[in-house]
């Protein structure tokens, strides 16, 4: 059963971040179609990096909206998008991935949220009778019910506010990286919020590790 997880959630990861014990145990057709080492611009430098990016999403990262919708723009082809990322110098490449890792965090942390917020509101909230129980959602109904748009529109008031703080803190620590050179680079996610200092008193690999523990803790949310 281990062996099945192992190969269900890492199968299409580079030869070379499996355990060998693990990579001896699998079917001969699965090793076979296993990469032999990560893309060039996944280094391992950021936190949860496993090599996987057999799409080369990476190569899309900044691109305007419009350009990726159909009968709008022209999606780049796998062929397209090797050439960008090739072209790319290595610091471009790290961009263009720290880019990409600010949209996984925030998606994670939606994700844990939603996984805890979902149930705890089925049960602890008295209200929910118009949808016997259930959370207000698409499915569920009630998403125009009593106070559910209020809190709706405050909700998005409330991120709104919080993404352009975040914002103008990576603006500034970009000018400082450029004042600075020697400077740490911004970490994906960085509010500065840790009031009880989980990763602020940590060193540089522990802090990696937990940034990967949250990570991975986002992707089993998103996938539950």
């Amino acid at each position: 059963m281990a062996l099945l997880l192992t190969v269900s959630s890492s199968s299409l990861l580079p030869a070379s971040k499996l355990p060998k014990a693990v990579q001896a145990q699998l079917p001969k057709a699965i090793q076979a179609q296993l990469p032999e080492a990560a893309p060039a611009h996944l280094t391992g430098a950021l936190a949860g990096d496993a090599g996987f990016d057999p799409l080369l999403l990476a190569a899309l990262a900044n691109k305007p909206v419009q350009e990726l919708l159909p009968f709008v723009g022209s999606f780049p082809t796998m062929t397209q998008r090797e050439i960008i990322i090739a072209n790319q110098s290595p610091e471009q490449q790290l961009a263009s991935v720290q880019w990409m890792r600010e949209a996984e965090v925030k998606h994670a942390r939606l994700a844990m949220l939603a996984a805890v917020g979902w149930p705890l509101a089925e049960l602890i909230n008295p209200g929910l009778g118009a949808t016997g129980g259930r959370a207000p959602s698409l499915f569920n109904g009630g998403l125009f019910d009593g106070p559910v748009p209020f809190f709706c529109v405050l909700s998005a008031m409330f991120a709104a506010v919080l993404e352009n703080k975040y914002e103008e803190r990576v603006s500034q620590q970009k000018q400082l990286l450029w004042a600075s050179p020697g400077a740490a680079p911004a970490t994906a996610g960085d509010f500065g919020f840790d009031p009880m200092r989980l990763s602020k008193e940590e060193g540089p690999a522990r802090q990696k590790e937990l940034h990967a523990m949250e990570l991975y803790n986002g992707e089993s949310s998103a996938q539950g």
